[in-house]
């Protein structure tokens, strides 16, 4: 959608896995995760490739550098970020064990398909 929405508080448990972590942001920011495209939406049939299931992705923020803004999120780094972990052993690892995650930390987060689409406005 290429917008910035209101900030949002979000308390956590650090005993917590990072999956349930995960499952939490995709419960709590559902309005943003993309469906998969229908042949109904206007695209032919045979231009999708298979459908995907959506998550949500968080990357924490650099408490140096400029305002937060669409432009610093774009170059936010998105792929290093291991709160996107998809491997189950790192899926299972306690929260208190990602040194990222503190009291006080700014998390963006966006939709993992949207972030591979990219901007929608240039």
């Amino acid at each position: 959608e290429s917008k910035l929405h209101a900030p949002t508080e979000l308390a956590v448990k650090a005993t917590q896995t990072l999956a349930e972590f995960q499952s939490l942001l995709n419960t709590r920011f559902k309005g943003l995760l993309l469906s998969a495209t229908e042949p109904d939406d206007g695209v032919d049939a045979e231009d999708i490739v298979e459908p995907f299931e959506d998550s949500i992705e968080a990357v924490t923020v650099p408490t140096v550098g400029p305002p937060l803004g669409l432009k610093r999120c774009e170059t936010l780094k998105w792929s290093e970020s291991r709160l996107n972990a998809i491997a189950e052993e790192a899926r299972a690892k306690k929260l208190s064990e990602y040194k990222e995650l503190r009291d006080g930390v700014t998390l963006v987060v966006r939709s993992q398909a949207a972030g591979v689409l990219g901007p929608l406005n240039p």
